[in-house]
This record gives structure tokens, C-alpha cells and sequence, in this order.
């Protein structure tokens, strides 16, 4: 009975002492062995590294990319000026002569074609000085306003096309006289001299409906009683010409005398040619010597 009773008391003291032990093993942390715990830092610091490795090559490419869009966005921006530069040095060489089709069209020219020309211009220079007795300047921008309508007069009598005078178009039974618009006195001076009128009561004054002439502010217009009837004579002679690119130059004797040829210049006269077919041109210069 005793030696019963002494057995069970050792047995219960053998289960507590095992809930012990396994309590006390669930309590304490189990510690991973060294080696995993080498591995694992090594993956995270391989994981580490690559990542660091990604976010650098990340920054260099994005850095490349805004180098890349500034050096676009720096052409774009200078592209225009570029143009602007070249339209602007294409347009002074334009208008110093020196490469316009004109030049090139001249420099072509057979002696016999180039004699053809400046016979042209000896008529043309023949009737100037009927017309405007001869008016001289050395630039259009320097004429009067009313020089400059006096030439239109002249230009007028020389290019009108559509085979009718200036005066039968424009001429009014009406009024008795012929309505010029200021437009399209400025169209004429603007082909022939590169200029235009700009204080159209300056060149023949207010309209004066007795004298049937005048400008008309409120019509825009000149009023003439005739755009014709001009006369006179000139003994014209070529001394000279020269021809230097587009820019012909004439030395020209001249004599009111018939018959009387002159020998000494008079005159000297400069076109600037665009082209000659159809034959374009200004009348740069009229010297009186």
C-alpha cells in the first residue's frame, strides 16, 4: 500500500519536472544556426547592393534623358533665329545685285543681245527728258513728291498695256477729266523707281475744280484734264555703257540741236535689271553732267 502511494508521488514529480522543461523550451527563442545566419545577410546585402545598383542606373538614365531633352529643346529654340539669319542673308544678297537673277541673266548675253538692250534704254532716256525735263536724283528716296508724280506722267505713257492709253481708261465725260487713284500711281512708282508717294496734296495740290486738277482726298485721286500731249525733242547719243552684274550704266551725249550730233556727256544714267523675260526694272539714277 505504502510502496503504491511512493510510486505515484515519484511519477507526478516526473510529469512536473517534464512540463517544465517543455514549458521552458516553448518560452525560449530558438536561435538559428550561424551559417543560415551568414547566408541570410549575404542575400540581403546582395539585395541591397542590386537595389542601389538599380536606383543609381535609374538616376544616370533619367539624367541623360532631361541632357538629352535640353540639348533638343535648345535646337528648337535657336532653329528659328538661324532661319531668320539665313532668310536674312539671302535677302541682302538679294538686293546688292550681285547674285539676283538678273546678273545671271545679263552675264549670258551675246554682244549683239547686250547692244539690243541698252537701245531699249537709249528710247527710254529720250523720252525721261522730254517728259520730266530731265529731272536728276541720285536716289528715288530723294524726290519730291512732286517729282515723283512727274515721272509717273512719263512711266505712264510708256507701260500702260491692254492696248488703250492710261487716259482713255481712266478719263471721265462726266467730269470732263481723267480720276488717276493714289493706288495706282504708287503701283507705277513702286515697279519703276522702288518708291512711292506718300503726301499726294504735295505734288499738285488740292483739287481746283476750275482748273480741273488737283488731288481729291476724298476720292483718293488726282485729277488731270489730259494725260497726254507731251512733245518736245532731244538729240540723243550712246557714248558708253557698262554693265556690271545687274546695274547697266549709260553715258549719254545729248544736244537740242538737229542733226548736230553731241560728243560730250551729258547725262548718265543707271537701270538695275530683275529679269528679261518680260524685261523688269528700276531706274536707280538721272545725272546731269
Amino acid at each position: 500500500m505504502r510502496k503504491g502511494r511512493l510510486m505515484r508521488k515519484i511519477g507526478g514529480g516526473c510529469a512536473a519536472l517534464l512540463l517544465l522543461f517543455f514549458a521552458g523550451c516553448a518560452a525560449k527563442p530558438v536561435s538559428a544556426p550561424a551559417e543560415e545566419r551568414s547566408a541570410s545577410a549575404a542575400v540581403d546585402e546582395k539585395s541591397s547592393a542590386a537595389a542601389a545598383q538599380q536606383n543609381s542606373s535609374q538616376s544616370q538614365e533619367a539624367s541623360l534623358q532631361k541632357e538629352s531633352s535640353q540639348k533638343e529643346t535648345s535646337q528648337k529654340e535657336s532653329s528659328p533665329e538661324e532661319t531668320s539669319q539665313k532668310e536674312s542673308s539671302q535677302e541682302e544678297g538679294a538686293e546688292s545685285g550681285g547674285s539676283s537673277e538678273g546678273g545671271e541673266a545679263l552675264s549670258a548675253l551675246s554682244e549683239e543681245e547686250t547692244a539690243g538692250l541698252t537701245d531699249y534704254f537709249m528710247g527710254f532716256a529720250e523720252s525721261y527728258s522730254i517728259v520730266t525735263l530731265d529731272i536728276p536724283f541720285t536716289s528715288p528716296e530723294k524726290l519730291s513728291e512732286a517729282e515723283k508724280y512727274t515721272i509717273f506722267l512719263f512711266l505712264q505713257t510708256r507701260f500702260h498695256a491692254d492696248g488703250k492709253t492710261l487716259e482713255q481708261e481712266l478719263y471721265s465725260k462726266q467730269e470732263g477729266a481723267c480720276i488717276i487713284p493714289l493706288r495706282l500711281v504708287n503701283d507705277y512708282l513702286q515697279e519703276y523707281l522702288g518708291t512711292e508717294i506718300s503726301r499726294p496734296e504735295a505734288a499738285i495740290g488740292r483739287f481746283d475744280q476750275t482748273k480741273k486738277r488737283g488731288y481729291d482726298s476724298e476720292r483718293a485721286a488726282f485729277i488731270e484734264s489730259a494725260l497726254s500731249g507731251f512733245g518736245g525733242y532731244r538729240e540723243f547719243s550712246l557714248l558708253d555703257s557698262e554693265l556690271q552684274e545687274d546695274v547697266l550704266t549709260l553715258h549719254i551725249g545729248s544736244s537740242d540741236e538737229l542733226g548736230v550730233p553731241p560728243t560730250e556727256e551729258r547725262v548718265r544714267m543707271r537701270v538695275r535689271i530683275f529679269g528679261l523675260h518680260p524685261l523688269r526694272f528700276q531706274l536707280l539714277s538721272w545725272e546731269n553732267l
